[in-house]
């Protein structure tokens, strides 16, 4: 019985350490590594290594879902409805406002709605949007990109590391139960 026991213990130590570096390999390490002048495979991590992949991807997906007329208009719309547009402009300048006044004075909503479809396509042909979020990303620091994507599934890649532990456990017990 004690036999089981330790090799459950040992199975889920194992389970858990090893399921951790693989989560950790994610980002690290953060710069290759070399031995004789040759890089080892694996560095840097997967999230460091693609960098510029996942930039582009990221940016791909903002450029094609969220650069849309109607989009910037309900998005202009609500800022409108907020004040905040206002008090963005009218910090600014006044020459700001009176210029803003001037141009939408003579606006009506369906010629706004189709300036902005006319801005969002400007901005998709010419990859702009997809440009700049392509460049901030690529340009953040490793440890930057890794605070990014733990902040969104850190949760989960812990679950992972615990599923890997319990894993770890039920093959020791498996083992403990062979003959």
């Amino acid at each position: 019985m004690w036999s089981l026991f330790v090799k459950a213990i040992v199975g889920l130590t194992l389970g858990w350490v090893h399921t951790w570096i693989a989560v950790k390999m994610l980002f690290w390490p953060r710069r290759p590594w070399t031995v004789f002048g040759k890089k080892l495979p694996f560095t840097p991590g997967l999230f460091v290594a693609r960098k510029d992949d996942f930039a582009r991807a990221i940016a791909v997906l903002i450029d094609k879902y969220f650069v849309e007329g109607g989009e910037l208009y309900r998005l202009v719309q609500k800022a409108e409805d907020d004040g905040l547009l206002m008090k963005a402009i009218g910090q600014m300048g006044k020459p700001f406002v009176l210029a803003f006044r001037l141009y939408v004075g003579g606006r009506t909503p369906d010629d706004f709605k189709r300036e902005c479809d006319e801005l969002a396509r400007v901005l998709r042909d010419g990859g702009i949007v997809r440009h700049v979020v392509e460049a901030k990303i690529s340009g953040m620091d490793n440890r930057e990109i890794e605070e990014l994507v733990l902040s969104v599934v850190h949760k989960e890649l812990r679950a992972i590391v615990w599923m890997g532990a319990i894993l770890g456990g039920v093959i020791g017990v498996c083992q403990g139960l062979l003959p």
